[in-house]
């Protein structure tokens, strides 16, 4: 397993080469930097691989970037990418907002997240 992590990042880096603004790319090179599969774990790079450029509209990299700062305990950043990643119709992003909310104890809040994470296509 270890080493199709290994040559999926080497493919992610050769996509980047060629179109570093490849949003999917870059947020699977950014998981796997985050979580040490396949390359040497790094959070810091995982983060600079999702420098967002201004004018972005690819909900999915919201709901990315919000994972990861969900993940570094830092839930006013989640909190804001996740909402960004909503207003883009992200299914994943309403649906982590939603969760946030819940362990925040904002329970009508997370219930109407939730229900529109359902309606945009995340059960």
């Amino acid at each position: 397993v270890r080493r199709s992590y290994e040559e999926c990042a080497r493919l992610a880096r050769e996509v980047l080469d060629i179109d570093p603004r490849n949003s999917g790319m870059a947020c699977l090179l950014s998981r796997l930097l985050a979580e040490g599969l396949g390359v040497a774990r790094d959070v810091d790079r995982a983060f600079e691989m999702l420098d967002v450029p201004s004018g972005i509209s690819n909900g999915k990299v919201f709901a990315h970037i919000g994972m990861l700062h969900f993940e570094q305990q830092d839930f006013a950043q989640a909190e804001r990418f996740f909402t960004q990643g909503r207003r883009l119709g992200d299914p994943d992003a309403s649906m982590h907002l939603g969760m946030l909310c819940l362990m925040q104890g904002r329970h009508a809040e997370a219930e109407e997240i939730s229900n529109e994470g359902r309606r945009l296509g995340n059960s």
